[in-house]
């Protein structure tokens, strides 16, 4: 009755057997502007992509070879996403591809960098005639970086990187200078870092 009347009231005309269709499904446009923060060769790095039509964690390939990445937050106009490059893989200009689910995608360019460490303190006191294991604080250590120094007679091997800190056992000879000096910690990659430490005389028993 309310098919008839409506029919009457409106002059629609209803087919015998309509059914009601879903709607055509409606395709994202997706746009990607600028992405804020550098990927760095053998390190997890988050950067954020910024863009319009994100929607459902979209997939993230790339023309750097060795790099891994996918998207954790989906803010519909920004990506969270952590970047992880291998050590060794070539540094410069490379290319996210950012695929949708239905199928869109757009690109955006991103620049990779060489990681830069920084050492801040060295806990512990090297001591002439000895071997003591220090603790040297800092950012950006992987790969259980090399360290020499400016004390003649010195050795220094890094035993663990925990990567904000590096565990080193350090032997002077007997009869090297005390006094401030200075440890140069590199990576595989070249780059380099400093940091100052005391070395003192071992301490007689009383």
């Amino acid at each position: 009755m309310a098919i008839v009347a409506a029919t009457l009231m409106f002059g629609l005309a209803v087919p015998s057997g309509a059914k009601d269709y879903p709607p055509t499904p409606r395709h994202h446009q997706c746009h990607a502007f600028r992405v804020d923060g550098f990927p760095r060769v053998g390190r997890t790095v988050t950067v954020t992509i910024t863009g319009t039509g994100f929607y459902g964690k979209p997939t993230i390939t790339s023309t750097e070879p060795g790099l891994t990445a996918f998207v954790t937050h989906d803010h519909g106009n920004s990506l969270d996403v952590p970047v992880t490059i291998k050590a060794g893989e070539p540094t410069g200009w490379q290319t996210f591809t950012i695929s949708l689910a239905d199928g869109n995608s757009c690109k955006v360019n991103f620049l990779v960098k060489l990681p830069t460490p920084h050492a801040f303190h060295v806990y512990g006191f090297p001591r002439v005639g000895r071997t003591v294991t220090v603790t040297i604080t800092g950012t950006g250590f992987y790969g259980t970086p090399t360290i020499t120094s400016t004390e003649p007679g010195l050795t220094a091997i890094v035993t663990h990187d925990y990567g904000k800190w590096l565990v080193v056992p350090v032997t002077i000879k007997a009869g090297e200078p005390r006094g401030w000096h200075t440890f140069t910690i590199t990576l595989a990659n070249g780059s380099a870092c400093q940091v100052n430490f005391l070395v003192k005389q071992v301490e007689r028993r009383r």
